[in-house]
């Protein structure tokens, strides 16, 4: 059984759910995979004065080089968000043939392309399972399970604030602005929940989706975006009046050979399968001629749901490097 050694950077919320999901599941990726990860290495700004998972206090390091200097590390983890040292950060992974994971849409929606074309150039792998919907395998889905299938059409409920907001608008009443308090006090909003509620986010997300589901490049531009904050109460007794949620749609529809996205509020039937997804989940609709719809639901934020797509990433990594 090979040992294959990884470098994570980022120790946060989903950084934390990744390294736990690892070390909870080393017997049955040893068993399933027959390899061994190793978490060599763990980056972070703030070293934890105590140190979680059983894990050794010389793993950790606040210096970025020393996962990308250490020959041993051959697989790289970037989950510190942001579009500035990170993209440099997996820039000079891929440059160095190490192979690389990330959740970060934003950055991948905006540099994606050319950090696919530095992958290839590179003969390693750039996986972004989690930067869609937490714990949902859609992309895995798209590069496997889906390829049969001749799409028309990804659309799902990409944002788990928003449908949490509206959700609760719907089906409780109230103002935007209390229901948005409540989502940042339990802890499913940002402080600054621009992102989120103007659908931005979930731009991000569809064009990553549009990308892996009709095989063009990454288009974030060409998203048409309107978030949730303008909806009024009116609105909501409206769809109330014809059997329908309220919910934001991400879609990404093939049509005459042109690939159209948006992120809009929509009016969906109750019973219908996006209109009785809930909460703070996610859901992602697969149209196809054949098959009919087929959706794949589950959490689409949080620690432990991302991490577990973070880590199906690195355990697949780590299976092309012990070849």
């Amino acid at each position: 059984m090979k040992k294959i050694s990884i470098g994570i950077l980022g120790f946060g919320v989903v950084g934390r759910g990744t390294v736990e999901t690892l070390i909870a599941r080393q017997e049955e990726v040893m068993l399933k995979a027959d390899i061994e990860v190793d978490i060599k290495k763990i980056c972070d700004k703030s070293i934890p004065s105590e140190i979680p998972f059983g894990l050794s206090a010389e793993v950790f390091t606040d210096n970025a080089e020393d996962l990308l200097e250490d020959d041993e590390i051959s697989v790289l983890v970037e989950m510190i968000g942001g579009v500035g040292f990170s993209k440099d950060f997996i820039e000079k992974a891929l440059k160095k043939g190490k192979h690389v994971i990330t959740a970060n849409k934003h950055l991948i929606a905006k540099f994606g392309n050319e950090f696919f074309s530095l992958a290839q150039e590179n003969n390693v792998l750039l996986l972004i399972e989690a930067s869609t919907a937490g714990a949902i395998p859609c992309i895995r889905a798209l590069r496997k399970s889906l390829v049969s299938l001749d799409i028309k059409a990804v659309k799902g409920v990409l944002n788990g604030t928003c449908n949490f907001i509206l959700t609760r608008l719907q089906n409780e009443g109230g103002d935007y602005a209390d229901v948005l308090r409540q989502a940042q006090e339990l802890g499913y909003a940002e402080a600054d929940p621009t992102f989120d509620v103007e659908g931005i986010d979930s731009a991000h997300k569809t064009a990553i989706l549009g990308a892996f589901a009709f095989g063009g490049e990454i288009d974030f531009e060409n998203v048409k975006i309107k978030g949730i904050s303008d909806l009024i109460t009116d609105d909501f007794r409206f769809a109330d009046e014809i059997d329908c949620n309220i919910k934001l749609i991400g879609s990404a529809v093939k049509k005459d050979g042109k690939v159209y996205m948006s992120v809009l509020p929509t009016l969906v039937k109750k019973t219908s399968k996006l209109g009785q997804v809930h909460g703070v989940m996610n859901a992602v609709l697969f149209e196809d001629e054949f098959s009919g719809p087929i959706m794949m639901e589950g959490h689409g934020a949080g620690g432990r749901a991302t991490g577990t797509a973070v880590a199906a990433d690195i355990i697949e990594a780590c299976k092309h490097a012990a070849k």
